[in-house]
């Protein structure tokens, strides 16, 4: 088995163009030797892992950046990382940044000259799709990024974490003092959160201010803390609520006028409404000559009731009201008209419809 698979190897090799020297110096010839077929390969998929990098993610330099792409500050982040790394050689840099491109940015690295660093990529590619503004202009940007009304203190701080970020990178600032800016840009630019800024006492680490990181976390805590509050008091305020309501209705139930009270209130407008009638009346029959008045043909009409004719005055029946000489009574008269109003038309027509009274 061992002889088989040496010959194999060897085979294997001189297709590549390999010896079995070309292994050893890579510190394999020992265990080939020495190892059970295996082995070898073993170790041989063990230095192919290690060269295994996740790929970065796509950039086009499109506007709208497409779906699934990054725009160019975030990708610059990684390709800055990946530059940085110093156990991968030059020319796979260069292999990774130009997979991650597609035209137009493609094109743009096309055009670095052969022989090229890695780094000449990204500088190329800054120069064409990275801010033009310089690093005071940056922080001055900076300084004037408030939180909206809508937004959450923890994203204003990420969204000042990301400007402050390319001041740094553009020399706007010493990274010394990064988080010292950061710091006192939240603490005047946070608006609507001033309770969360009484529980992060940032005046009292104006000397010592702390990192991003743990800056975010204390503002993640206390945003909970206070949501939490805001959720309790909503939750027992609504019980008491209820009871106001309940009592609300209660009084409004016990000063609310009985429906006696209510009849009695329309019975008695009413009956100023025919005192009104009744002195009108009076005044239109005191300024009349005092000439005889005909029948009322109503009365006088075959086939006619004429006990359907009633006082105005008194509310009794066959006499009118110019020669009643009794006292009023306007809860009968009420009582007559409501009557009279209950019959037909045609009935009601035919009463007191002469025109005297």
């Amino acid at each position: 088995m061992s002889d088989s698979f040496s010959e194999a190897l060897n085979e294997f090799l001189s297709g590549q163009g390999k010896t079995l020297e070309d292994l050893k110096s890579l510190g394999l010839g020992a265990e080939v030797e020495e190892g059970d077929g295996n082995k070898p390969i073993v170790h041989v998929i063990d230095k192919g892992s290690s060269r295994s990098y996740r790929r970065l993610r796509l950039f086009s330099g499109k506007s709208p950046v497409p779906s699934g792409e990054l725009d160019f500050e975030n990708w610059r982040r990684l390709a800055h990382q990946l530059l940085k790394d110093e156990n991968i050689p030059d020319g796979e840099k260069k292999s990774r940044i130009t997979e991650s491109l597609v035209p137009p940015a493609l094109n743009v690295v096309w055009a670095v000259e052969d022989g090229s660093p890695a780094h000449e990529y990204l500088t190329c590619l800054s120069r064409a799709y990275g801010s033009t503004a310089d690093g005071d202009e940056l922080l001055t940007n900076f300084r004037c990024t408030y939180q909206k009304a809508d937004e959450k203190a923890s994203d204003y701080l990420l969204r000042l974490h990301t400007l402050l970020t390319q001041v740094v990178e553009m020399d706007g600032i010493n990274p010394e003092d990064s988080d010292k800016t950061l710091c006192s840009q939240f603490q005047r630019g946070c608006l609507y959160n001033d309770p969360l800024l009484s529980m992060l006492q940032l005046r009292a680490k104006k000397d010592n201010p702390p990192g991003m990181l743990h800056l975010l976390r204390e503002v993640r805590a206390a945003e909970a803390l206070l949501e939490e509050k805001s959720d309790r008091r909503k939750s027992e305020s609504k019980p008491l609520k209820k009871v106001t309501t309940m009592a609300q209705t209660a009084q409004d139930v016990k000063t609310a006028p009985s429906p006696a009270a209510r009849n009695g209130g329309e019975v008695a407008e009413l009956r100023q409404t025919v005192d009104r009638l009744h002195r009108r009346l009076d005044g239109f029959f005191k300024n009349q000559p005092n000439t005889p008045r005909r029948p009322s043909p109503s009365a006088t009409a075959p086939g006619r009731n004429f006990r359907s004719i009633f006082c105005y005055q008194c509310g009794e029946d066959n006499h009118r009201m110019d020669s009643c000489s009794k006292p009023k009574n306007p809860a009968l008269v009420q009582e007559k008209m409501m009557l009279r109003l209950s019959r037909p038309k045609s009935e009601q027509s035919s009463e007191n419809d002469s025109g005297q009274l």
